[in-house]
């Protein structure tokens, strides 16, 4: 699949021992006997073994879906931890470690080499490489 590599070193960075103390509540998925209404406040989990899974099955058609599934492990974890005293470091360390990806991803989209394809003229490749180097820019 397009992109996997790429996508798999982002994901390695994600999990690195250098970010311990963030990553370590998103490396499994939530266990459900422990917060039995975490599905009512998260209908969709997901975290970063599942989303490693994923890549490596090739489950992704698109960088753009992989991303989306980071973005929902950090945001999941904000969303049902923020306002709870005693979980919001949680809800912290997914704060950070979204800074980290949304920081991390526009490089990493910009690494994943553009398919040939007959309808990509040369003047829309031209166009999405300076987008996708702008975003790099932000």
């Amino acid at each position: 699949e397009v992109g996997t590599e790429e996508c798999l070193r982002l994901l390695e960075k994600l999990k690195s021992g250098k970010y311990a103390k963030h990553n370590f509540y998103f490396l499994a998925p939530v266990p459900l006997a422990m917060f039995p209404d975490y599905l009512e406040k998260c209908p969709m989990p997901m975290d970063l073994s599942t989303i490693q899974n994923k890549l490596e099955q090739g489950q992704y058609s698109r960088p753009e879906d992989f991303a989306k599934d980071v973005r929902r492990t950090f945001s999941n974890a904000i969303v049902y931890n923020e306002k709870v005293k005693e979980r919001k470091h949680v809800a912290d360390s997914g704060k950070h470690m979204m800074r980290c990806f949304e920081r991390w991803w526009p490089e990493t989209l910009a690494s994943i080499p553009v398919l040939d394809s007959p309808r990509m003229t040369p003047q829309l490749e031209a166009e999405c490489r300076r987008i996708v180097a702008a975003l790099g820019r932000k």
